[in-house]
């Protein structure tokens, strides 16, 4: 005779020798709030750029006359598939995330991958000035719409998962979903991160833009995963610098950043077009004048 205690009913269906779940223990919330934070932070970066190609397809919809301009201007835009969504990752992921995250990961990175695809594919057309059917901009309306619609569910069920890193300290981790309300706005169809002359910019660059940035070339020290690149600067910042003869880096890739004597920086990608990219530093300079100081005993 079987255990009766073998038998687990789950979603009206009866299943047998299926395994009981063990109680949570504090290690495997700790992993689990650390892996949900790693996926919420490469979403939260890939969110930013599905919502600026959101914003074009939208636009383009609803303004044809000026959908040329802002379709040529989209290709640098589209999003790469965040690495947590990568299959690797997800298998080092898998066993502290729930596997309805990971499924939600895995169909994100897929569809993704056919939008990114599809969205290149007319853009090239545009650019040629190759006839394009009314139904194919309606098509990718649809297909963005979606993926925004995706990514803040998934931002939103990853955040409390991710609030619990530091369990023991009370205090709640810092993973504001900073491309929620963008992504929201565009899966109803707007175009937040579109300027009124057509341009595409993410409203929270211009905000830190405020910040003034500063146009000098330094020499520095790029290194990721274990690589390590030389590059100069464009411009800086006390919030981050833009970078010239910089490696094809994804946005929201990790990497650390070391200029002059200046303590090495660490932080991520947040865009990349050829050998230029845009790196955000974790902990913004609490003033520049210590990198003006560094550069004296560099």
């Amino acid at each position: 005779m079987h255990n009766l205690d073998a038998f687990i009913v789950a979603d009206d269906k009866i299943d047998f020798d299926a395994t009981r779940a063990a109680p949570a223990v504090a290690g495997q919330s700790v992993r689990l709030g650390l892996a949900a934070k790693a996926a919420l932070l490469d979403l939260e970066t890939a969110g930013m750029f599905i919502a600026c190609a959101t914003s074009a397809i939208n636009y383009a919809a609803r303004h044809p006359h000026l959908a040329s301009q802002v379709l040529l201007a989209l290709p640098p835009w589209l999003p790469t598939s965040p690495a947590s969504v990568r299959t690797v990752q997800i298998e080092l992921l898998k066993d502290d995330l729930p596997l309805s995250v990971c499924s939600a990961l895995r169909d994100l990175g897929l569809h993704l991958r056919i939008a990114g695809r599809a969205t290149r594919l007319h853009c090239e057309k545009v650019a040629a000035r190759a006839p394009v059917s009314p139904t194919q901009i309606d098509e990718l309306v649809s297909l963005w719409g979606l993926l925004s619609e995706r990514t803040v569910a998934l931002i939103q069920t990853l955040g409390p998962l991710a609030a619990s890193t530091e369990p023991s300290s009370g205090k709640p981790t810092d993973c504001g979903p900073a491309s929620e309300r963008l992504l929201a706005a565009a899966a109803l169809g707007h175009w937040p991160c579109i300027g009124e002359r057509g341009t595409i910019a993410i409203p929270g660059w211009i905000e830190r833009r405020v910040e003034r940035r500063h146009r000098i070339r330094l020499e520095c020290r790029l290194v990721e995963a274990g690589r390590t690149w030389r590059a100069h600067t464009i411009d800086i910042s006390r919030s981050g610098v833009g970078l010239a003869g910089a490696p094809p880096l994804a946005p929201g890739a990790r990497a650390s950043i070391a200029i002059g004597a200046l303590a090495e920086q660490h932080g991520c990608v947040v865009w990349s077009n050829g050998e230029r990219l845009g790196f955000r530093f974790d902990t913004p300079l609490e003033s520049l004048a210590d990198l003006g100081r560094s550069l004296l005993t560099g």
